[in-house]
């Protein structure tokens, strides 16, 4: 595995490529801490129960921090991911394009707890996009997933059961009309080519999805614009989905969340002011 191709492919901060190093130093050199990333790198494939059972354990007998070993594990496990591309005759570059969710994931963890890894959060969620369930091509992330609900558009029915394209949003990369239609069509080719999907169902469950973004942002909004996309066929207020998101962390008191950007202060007004927010699900062809 040629990891310096793959660490400028996605972008990896030094921080991250300082510990892999040093990771791999230790691996060669002391065989108790070899052991456990053998096991951990076994216990990946077996579930991700399994994977954070083993991880927490090497953390604990090495002493070095969980979310720097999660973050060099996954490294380590990247190549048979490669491997796995090769076979199934699947595009590198989206390999490539895949893996920067790890580079997200960390920097997300930095920013949260000041350690440059993967945390609990994205453990799971990283560990799918090694095992070829997520798939990052261009902007947006997909996964194939059956539908939750039936619904119609544009004379078209997706039926309950019937596989979609789940769609993620990643952070950290503008945000435009023209680099999402990009991926969608992308994916279109892609998933016909490799899955058989004639028909492509792309959904969306996120906060990015509910109606309180048009009504305080504006039809300008890069948000606004991206959803406008979907026709939005649920609608949940459950005033807890895009705090995590917009501020980083939950304040105890609405009066401490920041108001540096346009979105921070108009979601701190929507809270301070009862009024309502959350997700919402929608689909697009």
């Amino acid at each position: 595995m040629n990891y310096e191709l793959l660490f400028d492919k996605m972008n990896l901060w030094d921080e991250g490529r300082k510990s892999f190093y040093l990771f791999e130093k230790k691996r060669a050199n002391d065989k108790a801490f070899s052991t456990g990333v053998d096991k951990a790198l076994l216990a990946f494939d077996e579930s991700v129960d399994a994977v954070k059972e083993a991880l927490n354990s090497l953390s604990l007998e090495s002493g070095e921090k969980l979310q720097e070993l999660t973050l060099y594990v996954y490294l380590l496990r990247s190549e048979k991911t490669l491997e796995e591309y090769k076979n199934r005759g699947l595009e590198e570059e989206i390999f490539y394009e895949s893996m920067l969710d790890l580079t997200m994931a960390a920097r997300r963890c930095f920013e949260h707890e000041g350690v440059y890894g993967i945390d609990e959060v994205y453990t799971g969620w990283s560990r799918k996009v090694l095992l070829l369930e997520i798939f990052r091509i261009g902007r947006l992330e997909f996964a194939l997933v059956p539908s939750n609900y039936t619904c119609e558009i544009d004379g078209f029915t997706l039926e309950k059961g019937e596989l979609s394209i789940g769609t993620h949003i990643p952070a950290y990369d503008k945000l435009t009309v023209e680099n999402c239609e990009e991926s969608y069509e992308r994916a279109r080719v892609f998933y016909k080519e490799h899955f058989g999907l004639e028909r492509c169902f792309f959904t969306c469950a996120s906060w990015m999805m509910h109606p309180w973004l048009k009504e305080d942002l504006g039809e300008s909004s890069a948000i606004v614009q991206f959803n406008s996309k979907y026709k939005v066929f649920e609608v949940v207020d459950d005033g807890v989905a895009p705090i995590g998101w917009v501020f980083k962390t939950k304040r105890e008191n609405p009066e401490d969340y920041p108001e540096n950007t346009s979105i921070q202060r108009k979601l701190k007004a929507r809270i301070l002011e009862g009024r309502p927010f959350g997700y919402g699900v929608g689909v697009r062809l």
